[in-house]
């Protein structure tokens, strides 16, 4: 009796050990293809080089993003963040080798990148007083178009957490709100890729963790999302990668906890990381945002656990 105890016992453990850690991937987005499988790897840039007014502002990048992981785009003001996203979303005229798909970005139709990858710009310029409905409506153009009260626009309003004022004018939103339907608009587009600059920048602090909960859902649905992302706490939490520009150039590239380091972040930005416990903060029973931090929690528990023990 005891030693069929003790047999449920591990196999309880095992499974419970299982079950963490499919969970702790599915969160971190480490699957090399989405569901269904097919080719791992959506946007590929080799080279990649923007010029203004003769003057080069992005040089020599070489970046690529698979499906089911989120790709956080840091570095100093004035880096070269905003030029690289929208160099990658094919919004600016730029030079090097551009992939989408397997296909070469600049051969593709706007009708076919539109249906391919979604850009959620840091404001929008619109001054026409739209519904917040009919902007996200907007993304269902190169799909056929959507009637604003559509089961497609009602979805992405919804998934965003804007349904309450989808029918007020865009323009009489806050900031805030209308960087949440400018994101319902490219969930509206069905885009496998995403592309956003700095999304929550504008966003309190709940709807910043609830919008890093759905980035993180995106990409375990399988999509490939690039983000620029101001807060380096931010990177190491939510990222499966960084990527790090200074001056226009490539700095580092790599997983959060070895480049989000002091090693690059005392001469960029002039700060140093602490390894100890801090304050953190998650959203009232919001499990997806909790538990998408667990591994740069875990890895940091592991150094200092390293230290203590050679000291």
């Amino acid at each position: 009796m005891a030693e069929h105890d003790a047999t449920i016992e591990r196999d309880a453990e095992r499974d419970a050990t299982t079950e963490r850690d499919v969970e702790r991937e599915a969160v971190a987005g480490r699957a090399a293809s989405p569901k269904g499988g097919g080719e791992a790897v959506a946007l590929v840039a080799r080279g990649l080089e923007v010029k203004r007014e003769g003057r080069v502002v992005l040089s020599n990048v070489d970046v690529s993003v698979r499906r089911g992981e989120l790709l956080a785009v840091l570095g100093p003001n004035g880096a070269g963040k905003s030029t690289l996203l929208r160099a990658l979303a094919g919004l600016l005229p730029s030079t090097g080798e551009l992939v989408l798909d397997g296909r070469a970005l600049r051969t593709l139709t706007d009708v076919e990148r539109a249906r391919s990858i979604a850009f959620v710009p840091q404001r929008s310029g619109l001054v026409s007083p739209f519904a917040a409905a009919e902007v996200v409506a907007q993304g269902r153009y190169a799909r056929g178009g959507a009637s604003p009260r559509s089961e497609e626009v009602r979805a992405a309003l919804a998934r965003v957490g804007a349904s309450a004022f989808a029918e007020r004018a865009f323009t009489t939103l806050s900031v805030g709100e209308q960087q949440r339907v400018l994101l319902a608009r490219a969930l509206a587009t069905d885009a496998k890729v995403l592309v956003l600059d700095e999304p929550t920048a504008p966003l309190d602090v709940g709807q910043a963790l609830a919008t890093f909960a759905l980035l993180r859902s995106l990409a375990a649905e399988g999509r490939a999302l690039v983000a620029a992302v101001h807060g380096l706490d931010d990177a190491r939490r939510f990222a499966d990668r960084v990527l790090v520009l200074e001056n226009g150039r490539m700095r580092a590239e790599g997983v959060p906890h070895e480049v989000v380091a002091d090693p690059l972040l005392r001469p960029l930005y002039g700060v140093s990381l602490r390894e100890d416990a801090a304050p953190r903060f998650d959203r009232v029973g919001d499990d997806a945002s909790e538990r998408a931090g667990d591994d740069a929690r875990d890895e940091s528990s592991l150094r200092r656990t390293d230290r203590e023990g050679s000291a």
